[in-house]
């Protein structure tokens, strides 16, 4: 539209801007829009009126707004057409891209005006921009690509190539173009080979090919690459040349050749290890790989193992297990990759016996899903270890049940020295809970005398060294002492020694070394005594011979001589002496056990009460004496004349301790059950083990020294004036002879404290009355009687005797003497005086052969010991009678004629 036109030249112009197909407006000098026609509306969906007045530019994408508006106001500054791409919106809010071209013009009224027809080129944009895209993209993807691209003429000289393929070579794309692709093959004989086919030509259309290629670059060293052979032909189809795709597989084939390395690396591994290494597949169970020393170990070749397919697990896993390896297989599927299962169960081997196997179970791999589709197995056969386990634990089990068994106790400390193991006989003996019991609670328990001892063999123990016995007192939880005995031995640990200790409890054992101890004492003690008493017994024994004969002879004299006669003094003198001295050897038999004894059931209280008077008057005159006797005391078995002075030489022996000083004196009776337990260092001959009276007398004398009370039994020692010395021996005589036991306790300045214990009888007991006088010699009788002794003086004076009373006598120096006579003797014999002990035929042999030649002979024994131990010697036998040495002649002649009268 230019100006100054006619009006039917704008009419016609009008005409075909309604008919155009393009974007037809007027715009004014601002760019608004005075004309629109209806392209507008329906290429952009605007009404043509409704855009009257608006802006042009309100249509125009704002990122290209500037550059409309640039070329806009440069075509007015111009006055020349000028023509822009830009992008509109359309009424429904689609851009679409407009060819504008613009014309500037003045209206007849000189206003500035602006043609402008617009063309719709989105379709032709969208076509270039595909092809350009296309191209960019193919370019981009020629010069990024990692695989080189080469275009070669059919002889195979270089057109063009691709960075990626340069860089493989080390060469610049531009050197490369015109040189001969077979320069490049590393293997001359390659090059060989790839120049003469490519200078043979190409067959029509040919199969593209795949092969593998070491070329040599810039650098010299060999390069693998896969060389894709591609053909371009023309429309004709005709080969026009060759398109070469390269891809360096260097790496790749270095890989692969690693990677079969280590396969043949890994197999080579897998068959020597120790350990067999199996993998199966999850779907069926069956092997997938194993390794050689499957073989080795359990005997079963691969493909053997591989038969069984899924039956391997129930086939060769020992019925028991297999609920082990159910378990195992499903922990390691429900655990990661990382995280390894392990059990021990029994296997088949080839020849049919079951192994034990450690195995362990993890995932091997797993498909896309992530899900696992074969299991690893590794497995070490463990039988022997095994076996020996087992054996170990029978061993253990055997040595727990020893442990716990036995009465000795078993401790094992730890490295710290704290209590790691205590058997259970450890609460029997000390009563303590082994669970909680600690060392420091041993260490407490420790006898306060014992406890630095016991210590310092614990230290030495704990550094290594072997330690016992170690004998120690402990405290058990009822609070009585034992006497313990431990051996320990150390074993080495990781942090120092660890060490076990046996300990005995040998309470009883000290008891029994104590006891035995006391009883060797004891009976050293009655050895010496019995030794003594021997001695004093036999001097007795022949002094009771001498004294018949010096009795006998002075009794005789003093018939003979008349009353007034100047040597009846004399010999009443000796009669005197004979008869104290008869008592002293009474005092020696008494001292040796074998005394005169006739045993009766005796009332110890109402002898000790009798004695009372008499016990008073013969102790000092400071002394006090009391009696505490029991009144349900029982009777003892004894002799009343022995017990009375059993009695008095205590009585005298405790007033003589207490010398010038006053002091009292205590007689105490009772009764007890366990005279051992009373007086558990008694001597004597007695076995006191049933109930027992026990006789005490306690002083508070002077006391004695160990050294002093352990002689005061023995003859004639003394510590008092002289005339002194038998009193206590005589004494445990006594006791001895009636089966007792006597204990002494003493200390210098405490008194001293004898107690008496005599076995206690059932029967009723009565204080028998006091001796009767002697009773005179009746009338002379006849007879024969015939006297055996061995000592001459016994044996005339008692013939003389019996000769003056009118018998007749027979006398014999023995037995073989004696059944000689009285085989010789034609007339009868009315008795047989017959001592015991006689050399060549004792006294009961002599017996023996005169019952067998005189079964109804009356006989009289006559010795120096008591009636008592002659009637134990001669139980069963009949005797007519016992005369005891010293005897009067009136004794002898009394026995005689009663045997006569009966």
């Amino acid at each position: 539209m230019h100006a100054g036109g006619s009006q039917p030249d704008l009419e016609r112009f009008r005409d075909l801007a309604e008919q155009a197909l393009d974007l037809i407006a007027e715009l004014d000098g601002e760019g608004r829009i005075r004309y629109a026609n209806p392209s507008y509306e329906s290429v952009l969906g605007y009404e043509p009126d409704r855009l009257l007045g608006t802006s042009i530019f309100d249509l125009v994408h704002p990122d290209d707004l500037e550059q409309t508006l640039a070329i806009f106001d440069g075509a007015i500054a111009r006055e020349e057409a000028d023509e822009a791409f830009c992008r509109v919106f359309a009424r429904d809010g689609s851009l679409r891209w407009m060819h504008s071209r613009g014309r500037p013009y003045r209206s007849a009224t000189g206003e500035l005006r602006i043609a402008l027809a617009s063309r719709d080129i989105i379709d032709r944009l969208d076509v270039h921009a595909a092809l350009r895209a296309s191209e960019r993209r193919f370019r981009a993807l020629v010069e990024t690509a990692n695989c080189g691209i080469v275009e070669s003429a059919l002889d195979g000289r270089i057109k063009f190539t691709n960075r990626a393929f340069a860089d493989m070579l080390g060469i610049e794309p531009e050197d490369l173009v015109g040189r001969g692709l077979w320069e490049f093959h590393h293997d001359p004989d390659e090059r060989a080979r790839v120049r003469k086919a490519l200078a043979g030509g190409l067959p029509h259309r040919p199969e593209p090919v795949r092969r593998l290629h070491w070329l040599s670059g810039a650098s010299g060293f060999p390069l693998a690459v896969e060389v894709d052979w591609n053909y371009r032909t023309d429309d004709d189809g005709e080969v026009t040349g060759l398109v070469t795709i390269v891809t360096d597989v260097t790496r790749r084939e270095q890989a692969d050749a690693a990677l079969a390395e280590s396969h043949r690396f890994i197999e080579r591994l897998a068959d020597t290890s120790p350990t067999m290494i199996c993998v199966f597949d999850l779907r069926d169970h069956s092997l997938s790989y194993a390794n050689s020393r499957i073989h080795a170990i359990m005997g079963w070749r691969v493909d053997d193992l591989r038969a069984f397919g899924g039956r391997i697990f129930t086939e060769l896993i020992h019925p028991e297990d297999q609920r082990i390896v159910a378990r195992l297989l499903s922990n390691a599927l429900r655990a990661s990759d990382d995280v390894v299962s392990s059990a021990e169960y029994r296997v088949r081997h080839a020849d049919g016996d079951w192994r034990w196997v450690h195995a362990h179970f993890a995932v091997f791999s797993r498909n896309e899903d992530g899900r696992p589709v074969e299991i690893l197995s590794t497995q070490v056969d463990v039988t022997e270890r095994r076996v020996v386990e087992d054996a170990l634990r029978a061993q253990e089990a055997r040595f727990r049940l020893i442990a716990e068994s036995a009465y000795d106790y078993i401790l094992e400390l730890d490295t710290d020295g704290e209590v790691a193991y205590l058997s259970p006989s450890f609460g029997e003996i000390l009563g303590f809970d082994p669970e909680n019991f600690r060392v420091a609670d041993a260490i407490a328990a420790v006898h306060r005398q014992d406890g630095a001892r016991v210590g310092a063999e614990m230290e030495k123990l704990l550094a290594g060294e072997r330690i016992g016995p170690v004998v120690y007192r402990h405290l058990d939880a009822w609070g009585r002492w034992h006497w313990l005995e431990t051996y320990g031995t150390p074993f080495p640990a990781a942090e120092g020694y660890g060490a076990v200790a046996i300990t005995r409890d040998i309470t009883e054992q000290r008891q029994a070394e104590e006891e035995a101890r006391r009883l060797e004492e004891q009976l050293l003690q009655t050895q010496k005594l019995e030794s003594l008493g021997v001695l004093a017994g036999g001097i007795a024994h022949d002094f009771n011979n001498l004294l018949v004969g010096i009795l006998g002879n002075a009794s005789l004299a003093l018939s003979e001589v008349s009353p007034d006669s100047p040597l009846r003094d004399a010999l009443q003198s000796i009669e005197t002496a004979a008869l104290r001295a008869g008592e002293l050897t009474n005092q020696m038999l008494a001292y040796s056990g074998k005394g005169r004894f006739v045993v009766e059931p005796l009332d110890l209280n109402a002898l000790s009460g009798e004695m009372a008077h008499l016990l008073e008057a013969a102790i000092s005159k400071k002394a006090t004496l009391s009696l505490d006797l029991d009144p349900t005391l029982p009777a003892v078995e004894g002799d009343a004349t022995q017990v009375r002075q059993l009695v008095m030489n205590l009585i005298t022996n405790a007033s003589d301790a207490l010398g010038d000083e006053a002091g009292r004196i205590t007689l105490r009776t009772w009764e007890t059950s366990d005279p051992g337990a009373l007086a558990p260092r008694a001597i004597g001959d007695g076995h006191l083990c049933g109930p027992a009276v026990v006789l005490e007398v306690v002083d508070t004398g002077c006391g004695m020294d160990e050294e002093t009370a352990s002689r005061i039994f023995d003859p004639f020692f003394t510590t008092k004036f002289t005339g002194r010395g038998l009193g206590l021996a005589a004494a445990l005589g006594i006791v001895r002879g009636h089966g007792g036991a006597v204990e002494v306790e003493s200390r210098p300045g405490a008194g001293t404290r004898f107690r008496v214990l005599l076995p206690a009888s059932s029967a009723r007991a009565a204080v028998p009355p006091a001796p009767a006088p002697a009773l005179e010699a009746g009338p002379a009788a006849r007879g024969t009687v015939m006297v055996v002794d061995d000592e001459d003086v016994v044996r005339r004076m008692a013939q003389r005797i019996l000769e003056d009373a009118g018998f007749d006598v027979l006398a014999a120096a023995d037995g073989e003497e004696a059944i000689e006579r009285f085989r010789g003797h034609g007339g009868p014999v009315a008795a047989v005086l017959l001592d015991l002990t006689m050399p060549r035929l004792g006294g009961e042999e002599t017996l023996q052969r005169l019952r067998q030649l005189a079964p109804d002979l009356p006989v009289i024994l006559t010795s120096g010991y008591s009636e008592s131990e002659i009637a134990l010697r001669f139980e069963g036998v009949r005797l007519e009678g016992f005369l005891h040495k010293p005897f009067r002649p009136s004794d002898l002649l009394e026995r005689i004629r009663a045997i006569l009268e009966a």
